[in-house]
């Protein structure tokens, strides 16, 4: 056997090589994980562009199946201040959440002046406040420090750090309505990867002559323009409908009353639809609903939740799905406050009078109903110092964050409320 061949040390290396074959290393880089495919954009520039490109996402979504599973939540302590709660680790540890913002300037867009004297808003002087999270994309208000600065909103992927600004102005026809903040009564996003990597977004506003009646529009970002959905028909609903908390579930935006029927826009049909009344059960003597409750979509399953109060021994929470062709609410699962009040006795704050009997002021503030690929549900809940989830099959309760060392947590106060909490779900799509 003769001597071994020298290697030349200008011979490109097998890496180089890869990276130069672009369809042979996209082909092999399809086949990796999501969490996977974010450390590897480190590697290289040509590899950071590669796998950033909405091209490279539409493909691995068209690969893999799209997940709508979470696996964590960002909870808002103020507009500034952020918290990445993981769900499915053994032992979560809850983070700081910070976005990673284009600034407004790098965008082809002019940006509307600030008002006479205001100072110039800059990439450092705002504030970013989540309004939805769907399927892995954040719809987010950004507000400047500037006086009487206008806002931004912008479509943001938490996973990969990319973002697009919405434009809000000069999108609408000035004889259909004339677009301002104090018109704007919704902004919903609506992005389903298991359809398409294109998403929408529903803007709901007074119509320009009255505040009792309304009228939606609709992004596409597939032709990133605006148009009036709806036929252009403006419509009425009661006034308690609350469009800030609307939800999107099934190709729809669904908006509720707090104690009548439930409404949705149907993004396929281009129409508001009124629906069902929304899930209230026979009613005890001094019984009464509790204000807080949460309405929401984890990964498929749209939720209504919401606690009948009385006497501890008899105060429960029940969580209520709505059929797929939107029917009828179905009570999926409920809990008995005595199980909480057992484990968590800092829940319970005073006794309280209530028409002819007592019932009880809790500490506690639901936060999310998660379902999980296997069709099991577990409810996260926030107590004084804890976030906690229980486990509906085996009726469990398992502790996810001990709030007590942070710097703002306080004794015997909830830091967090019911919508101070939105889903964190991984996806590579392109915003």
């Amino acid at each position: 056997m003769g001597p071994p061949t020298p290697k030349c040390p200008n011979s490109p290396s097998a890496a180089t090589i890869l990276a130069g074959t672009e369809d042979v290393l996209i082909e092999i880089l399809l086949y990796l994980p999501i969490k996977t495919l974010i450390r590897f954009k480190t590697v290289s520039k040509s590899w950071f562009s590669l796998i950033s490109s909405s091209h490279f996402s539409h493909l691995h979504a068209l690969r893999h199946r799209p997940t709508t599973a979470v696996s964590g939540l960002c909870l808002r302590k103020s507009p500034s201040q952020l918290y990445l709660l993981p769900l499915f680790t053994r032992r979560p540890k809850i983070q700081t959440f910070k976005f990673n913002l284009t600034p407004p300037d790098a965008y082809n867009r002019t940006p509307t002046a600030p008002a006479a004297g205001a100072a110039t808003a800059t990439a450092t002087t705002y504030r970013t406040r989540i309004l939805q999270s769907c399927n892995g994309l954040l719809l987010l208000q950004v507000s400047y420090n500037a006086r009487n600065a206008p806002k931004d909103y912008h479509i943001y992927n938490p996973t990969t750090r990319r973002s697009r600004i919405l434009q809000l102005t000069y999108i609408f026809h000035s004889n259909i309505v004339s677009q301002s903040q104090s018109q704007q009564l919704g902004l919903y996003l609506a992005y389903d990867p298991s359809k398409s990597v294109d998403y929408k977004v529903i803007c709901v506003s007074f119509t320009a002559y009255s505040v009792y009646t309304y009228q939606v529009f609709v992004y596409d970002s597939k032709f990133q323009s605006w148009k009036v959905a709806n036929g252009g028909k403006e419509f009425v609903v009661p006034y308690d409908v609350k469009f800030c908390d609307g939800v999107y579930w099934n190709g729809k935006i669904h908006w509720i009353r707090p104690k009548g029927e439930s409404y949705y826009f149907d993004i396929d049909k281009d129409c508001v639809v009124q629906s069902i009344q929304i899930p209230l059960v026979e009613r005890w003597r001094g019984d009464r609903v509790s204000d807080t409750y949460y309405f929401g979509n984890s990964n498929g399953h749209l939720h209504f939740v919401t606690m009948y109060l009385r006497q501890a021994s008899e105060s429960e929470l029940r969580v209520f799905e709505m059929q797929d062709d939107c029917s009828n609410w179905l009570l999926r699962y409920r809990m008995d406050f005595v199980d909480i009040l057992c484990y968590f006795p800092e829940v319970r704050r005073r006794e309280i009078d209530f028409r002819d009997g007592d019932t009880v002021d809790y500490a506690f503030c639901v936060l999310g109903m998660v379902r999980e690929e296997n069709g099991e549900g577990f409810l996260v809940f926030h107590v004084p110092g804890k976030v906690v989830a229980y486990k509906f099959k085996d009726k469990s309760f398992v502790e996810l964050a001990d709030l007590r060392a942070l710097h703002f947590s306080r004794k015997g106060l909830l830091k967090f409320g019911c919508h101070d909490a939105y889903e964190f779900i991984e996806s590579l799509a392109p915003v």
